[in-house]
């Protein structure tokens, strides 16, 4: 009975016509005003902007990064390169949370050392960090009031529940088949281990899925780690304060998707999260695609028509180098016409992208009798996991990004890829074979074939 989310309105005043015109296609523009709105919503969520950890793997555009830092936002980061992104943009050290199954124990010290938070993955981590934090004589430094703490991440024993299960809820649901974290039953021994005294263990962490559609897992998960926070901190030397609930609150991507508005999904957790927070209990908050995926969709076009034994194709310029989940994980998005409609999901027609590549269809089941070739088209919700997953599969090169100001004026905010713009030949002495050039390994800097092509 949660109040349910809509698509994003704010595309539908976009002249798309203009726009591709102007910015050319396979071009992400993103509204300043949608994530200034999710950004107060989170807030009003979470209590305060300091609980919100901002998955930067779901979006690392500085944009949206620089604006998450203006409101006190924290970042979430998986390696050394997010980490320096997210500086660069605002966060200081204190707003880092280091977080990944392939944790660099060397930055995760000086991460800790500096006043960030880390989370663990395995019991093999904590074991390294340890030892790290000893042999770097680290001990009396971590744990005072400037230094930061650690968070296990658990593996419950238990599946999450959707209301209506997405197609690609059994790669992403929680459950005993993830690869993720300590399994919840080891933990409470694995902390009694008197080795790990040296590691600030703060609190735990738990991601119950992706795209959840109600609040009842994230209520079972707060339930499962305030027990397991009493247990820890009533049988071992470690006093758990932080429970962190990651992310997974979905948003809708088509106009019959029902998942609760953010603020209603607060409203629902918060007679559980009143109820721990009064025995001492800081919930954090780590939502990806429930912050930013409606900020953003892809400007592209239509190249061709073609009827295939009866069958009616339109070819977009618009592929899966750009929308890796709806390749890997079936997650389709909605796409919109010229005339700012967004087109039917249940037609007799297709809209297939450019690539070579089998299956890639970006609308398998739509009407295209309203589209002519050069028509623009305009995919929606696409600020979460497909500008950060993007590839060069066959060439292809992004158009960059466009911000929409709350003035509502444009500005270009990312260039557009260059024609050699290959990450497979990023500084290679071109030449090198066929010439018999010396190798000096590379020096990043335009070739004259690229200067002279004016890219």
């Amino acid at each position: 009975n949660l109040a349910l989310a809509e698509l994003e309105s704010w595309s539908r005043k976009l002249d798309l016509r203009d726009a591709l015109a102007k910015y050319g296609p396979n071009t992400y523009i993103f509204s300043e005003q949608q994530l200034d709105d999710n950004i107060r919503e989170w807030i009003h969520f979470a209590g305060s902007s300091n609980k919100i950890f901002f998955p930067v793997k779901a979006n690392p555009s500085p944009a949206v990064l620089e604006l998450l830092a203006s409101h006190g936002c924290n970042a979430e980061c998986a390696s050394i390169a997010e980490i320096a992104l997210a500086k660069r943009c605002g966060f200081s050290d204190q707003n880092i949370l280091y977080h990944s199954p392939g944790l660099d124990i060397d930055m995760a010290r000086e991460v800790l050392i500096h006043g960030g938070n880390v989370v663990v993955d395995s019991e093999n981590q904590l074991d390294l960090l340890s030892d790290s934090l000893r042999s770097h004589k680290c001990d009396s430094s971590v744990g005072n009031a400037d230094a930061g703490g650690v968070l296990v991440r658990l593996n419950p024993a238990i599946e999450s529940k959707y209301i209506n299960p997405p197609a690609f809820h059994n790669t992403t649901k929680l459950g005993k088949g993830s690869k993720f974290g300590v399994p919840s039953e080891d933990v409470v021994n694995m902390l009694m281990n008197k080795k790990y005294d040296n590691v600030p263990i703060v609190g735990l962490h738990v991601h119950i899925g992706t795209q959840m559609d109600h609040a009842e897992p994230f209520i079972d998960a707060a339930n499962h780690l305030a027990e397991l926070a009493e247990q820890i901190s009533s049988q071992t030397s470690h006093h758990i304060t932080i429970l962190d609930l990651g992310g997974g609150a979905g948003i809708p991507y088509a106009v019959e998707d029902k998942y609760p508005t953010i603020s209603a999904l607060g409203d629902a957790l918060k007679p559980t999260l009143s109820k721990y927070r009064a025995y001492g209990y800081d919930f954090w908050f780590e939502p990806g695609q429930g912050l930013v995926g409606n900020t953003t969709g892809l400007l592209g076009s239509i190249l061709y028509k073609k009827d295939i034994r009866g069958k009616k194709w339109a070819i977009a310029s618009i592929g899966f180098d750009q929308l890796v989940t709806a390749s890997h994980l079936g997650w389709l998005r909605p796409v919109m016409g010229p005339d700012n409609k967004i087109l039917p999901s249940n037609g007799p027609d297709s809209i297939a992208g450019p690539l070579c590549f089998s299956g890639e269809t970006i609308s398998p089941q739509t009407d295209i009798s309203s589209l002519k070739q050069g028509d623009p088209i305009f995919v929606m919700h696409t600020g979460a996991y497909c500008g950060s997953m993007a590839n060069t599969f066959n060439g292809r090169r992004s158009g960059g990004a466009i911000i929409m100001r709350t003035d509502g004026t444009f500005h270009r905010i990312t260039a557009a890829a260059t024609l050699f713009d290959e990450p497979l030949a990023r500084g290679y002495p071109y030449g090198l074979l066929l010439h018999n050039t010396k190798c000096n390994g590379g020096d990043n800097k335009d070739t004259a074939e690229e200067k002279k092509s004016g890219l």
